[in-house]
């Protein structure tokens, strides 16, 4: 298929970027009917009316509203010739602010990221002649409105013009989920800067009331507050990191697989050799909305070979729709046809009572297509002829032609719906890539503070039972005789009574024979003599307060000039295995 002519691509292009305001106008009931048809090819217009009539029963206006600065963005997808029509496809990437009214009222609005596909058909020809778009004949564009010279059938003039033949929105699934990522990854980074803010707060807080309370000095919850910073850091700068890390993959694979709203379209194409994606989206698109805004089953079922009554009865309260996804399952043929399955989401706009609610529909269809029209560009169809008489055929009345009744064999045309089944409700897609991101952040979250709680539960009980742990270190240094009355030599200068610590000064006549006397006390009382980094004469034994709660209660004699310095306090167990205290 070749290029077209770049004169008539940008009449193409320029009547493609108008129709968003003609159809917001036809919505509105500023455009008429006969406004459309000469806008719009007829099966499209036929599918215009039936949303304008649903959205007119129900009182409600749908405008599609596009940024100025957007208004000329448009990129050319492919343009050619099938031999009757001129074709040429169109997207635009747009921000959509879409508004619903009802009764004049505003009752929905959102801004969403979109692709608008866009076709457009023209009859072949150049200049003043062009091709019959029934039999092939070439003419004189005038002599057609007398009828054609070969096959008789009459045209208008405005026939022969560009018209939409497709019009319709899909997400832009990259876009939307970049978002749904970065929007993810930024409120679990904001819950951890809270949660760490709050933590301090917290800390901050208690200390600020324990200055005030005389049971327990200040010093011990400043205390608890390092521990907690230090373990909450160290807690907050993995949990980002590993979020990080599986945030960044997952995100690049969801968004490498929803670039294409269409999956697996590669199968379909293997066995219909001239199959076309676009044309096969642009044509279920067009079912679909009849199925879901038509009143009567009778305007769709010329196109359907199963019931679609049901259904059709189901859709009420839908008031625009669109796909989603679709995914093609599989697809074979018999003699006569090719059958092709798939699963279609689409998201239903309906209206509860005065407010909008959305929902995403999972259907399962089964369509045909005879093997001899697998070569006929869908797309391009710019109107249904009688085959009897050569008449237009309105698709609203069941496809009956109105002049000799004459049922039009949809058949001949396009895909057939042979299955139609309704699989229910599912969730939007990007919520769910919200919720798992939010999943993952969770996990790792517990995985991670799990983590630091087993590695750090000494400190977490001794934290939660620091009270009842310093009082039982007072009570190990009780039960340890106090210098003065061991050696009569001996005068306490200084007491100090600590957290969890003491200090005795003592003036000694020898200070050296009285660190002797008090070591050789300390060994018969169960000690060890050990000697830290310090040099400082150290002597250690294990105490237990509980099943969790043990440790060594150090007893260091060290001098200060002629004074001996005694000190008391308690250390964990693995902190005796340290290479700095040796064993005398």
């Amino acid at each position: 298929m070749n290029n077209l002519d770049e004169k008539i691509v940008s009449k193409m292009k320029n009547k493609a970027l108008e129709f968003n305001d003609f159809q917001n106008s036809y919505y509105r009931d500023e455009k008429n009917d006969e406004d459309a048809t000469s806008m719009t090819t007829q099966p499209f217009w036929q599918s215009m009316k039936l949303s304008k009539r649903r959205m007119q029963e129900k009182g409600i206006v749908i405008q599609n509203d596009i940024k100025k600065n957007e208004r000329n963005r448009i990129t050319k997808k492919a343009s050619y010739s099938d031999g009757k029509n001129q074709v040429g496809e169109f997207k635009r990437n747009l921000k959509i602010h879409r508004n619903i009214y009802k009764d004049g009222k505003k009752i929905y609005s959102e801004k969403d990221h979109n692709i608008c596909n866009i076709s457009l058909v023209k009859v072949e020809g150049d200049g003043e002649e062009a091709v019959c778009p029934k039999c092939g004949n070439k003419g004189k564009i005038s002599t057609y409105i007398d009828g054609c010279d070969y096959c008789g059938t009459k045209f208008q003039v405005n026939d022969f013009d560009e018209k939409i033949s497709a019009y319709y929105f899909e997400e832009n699934t990259g876009t939307k989920t970049t978002n749904a990522f970065a929007k993810s990854f930024g409120t679990s980074a904001v819950f951890t800067m809270l949660g760490n803010l709050l933590l301090l707060v917290a800390i901050f807080v208690l200390i600020f009331l324990d200055i005030t309370d005389t049971s327990l000095k200040a010093e011990t919850l400043v205390g608890v507050a390092f521990l907690w910073i230090a373990f909450s850091i160290p807690v907050s700068s993995k949990i980002a990191i590993a979020t990080l890390i599986v945030f960044a993959v997952i995100g690049i694979f969801l968004i490498r697989k929803s670039k294409s709203m269409v999956e697996k379209s590669d199968m379909v194409e293997a066995v219909i050799p001239s199959f076309n994606k676009t044309d096969f989206v642009q044509n279920l698109e067009y079912k679909l909305r009849n199925i879901h805004m038509t009143d009567s089953v009778k305007e769709v079922d010329f196109f359907a070979n199963c019931d679609l009554s049901e259904a059709v009865a189901g859709y009420s309260d839908v008031v625009d729709c669109y796909i989603t996804k679709l995914r093609f399952t599989d697809v074979r043929a018999d003699a006569d046809k090719y059958y092709v399955e798939f699963n279609v989401v689409m998201r239903l706009t309906k209206l509860k009572g005065k407010r909008i609610k959305f929902e995403n529909e999972k259907l399962k269809l089964t369509m045909s297509l005879l093997k001899g029209i697998s070569d006929v560009n869908i797309g391009s169809i710019r109107q249904y002829l009688c085959a009897n008489c050569g008449s237009s055929v309105s698709l609203l009345n069941g496809g009956v032609c109105e002049y000799c009744g004459t049922n039009l064999d949809y058949a001949r045309h396009s895909f057939i719906i042979e299955n139609y089944l309704i699989v229910g409700k599912c969730m939007d897609r990007y919520k769910s890539i919200k919720l798992m991101l939010m999943a993952v952040y969770a996990t790792v979250f517990v995985v991670m503070v799990s983590t630091v709680v087993i590695n750090n539960s000494y400190d977490i009980y001794l934290l939660l039972n620091i009270k009842d742990a310093m009082e039982y270190a007072h009570d190990c240094y009780d039960k340890v005789e106090t210098l003065d009355n061991i050696d009569s030599t001996v005068s306490l200068e200084k007491y100090d009574r600590g957290y969890v610590d003491r200090e005795y000064r003592y003036n000694c006549e020898n200070k050296e024979n009285s660190m002797i006397t008090y070591g050789e006390y300390l060994v018969e009382n169960g000690y060890m003599r050990y000697t830290d980094e310090f040099a400082s004469v150290c002597y250690v034994k294990e105490y237990r307060m509980d099943e969790v709660l043990t440790g060594h209660h150090i007893v260091e004699m060290s001098f200060d000039g002629n004074k001996l310095v005694i000190e008391h306090f308690i250390i964990e167990s693995d902190d005796l295995n340290e290479e700095y205290w040796r064993v005398d």
